[in-house]
């Protein structure tokens, strides 16, 4: 089988992977169901890959990819503004990408849940798996999960260079501030369920995304205390 047959079958495999894991769940979800999914045998799965491990690693690769992906398209939209700018439209990219992919968020999630326990508890941690730890994909992603930091404090560092960025503190703890807060209101934030717009503490969605904005330019300029701040419209961000 040539290279390109082989990508592409891989492809619809985890394709199919990732329809059944975000349906049933990683525990519930078989080698089996998998197959059924794509209309093939168990053993082909298998053949492409080891374990449900290295598959599920192989879906968690690709939201890390999605994400990546509308990063570099969000810093070629603003590549002639100035670091704010762009840090608030990687910023917006972010939102973007958890509303538009909140499977592959929760995927992203548990990834980093998995590396901190085994962080902690290297020797007791069973949640790194020796199947997840040994597959392709798991060294696939740990060779990128650090990027997305990499880019925005790098756009960080050049917003505080051209003054446009008036927070002067450790890029890396910017970054983390601001990323605590959007990974906050996405946790919380059930739009995407069938109950409409609100959040599980019954405030509307729109009021919050709103000051979750203020916040964020607060933050950059360092006036997050500062009611007169103004408050970045999105709208703007997707503009040249």
């Amino acid at each position: 089988m040539n290279s390109s047959k082989r990508s592409v079958k891989e492809r619809q495999i985890i394709s199919a992977a990732e329809k059944v894991f975000s349906t049933v769940g990683f525990a519930s979800a078989t080698m089996e169901s998998i197959a059924k999914e794509i209309g093939i045998s168990k053993g082909t799965v298998y053949f492409y890959f080891s374990s449900k491990e290295n598959l599920y690693m192989a879906v968690t690769y690709r939201a890390f990819q999605t994400l990546l992906d509308m990063y570099y398209d969000s810093m070629e939209l603003n590549k002639r503004a100035d670091g704010k700018r762009v840090v608030l439209g990687i910023l917006n990219t972010y939102l973007e990408f958890t509303e538009k992919h909140h499977y592959y968020f929760e995927l992203l999630m548990n990834y980093m849940t998995i590396i901190r326990a085994n962080a902690e508890r290297p020797h007791k941690s069973d949640r790194l798996s020796e199947a997840m730890r040994n597959g392709l994909y798991f060294r696939k992603i740990q060779d990128i999960h650090n990027l997305p930091l990499t880019i925005v404090v790098k756009e960080l560092k050049k917003g505080q260079k051209d003054g446009s960025i008036k927070n002067q503190r450790n890029p890396i703890m910017i970054y983390l501030t601001a990323w605590a807060v959007v990974v906050g209101y996405t946790s919380l934030n059930v739009s995407n369920s069938k109950s409409g717009r609100a959040t599980i503490f019954k405030v509307p969605v729109k009021d919050w995304k709103s000051y979750i904005w203020h916040v964020l330019n607060g933050i950059l300029l360092d006036e997050s205390q500062n009611d007169s701040g103004k408050v970045v419209e999105m709208k703007k961000l997707s503009s040249n």
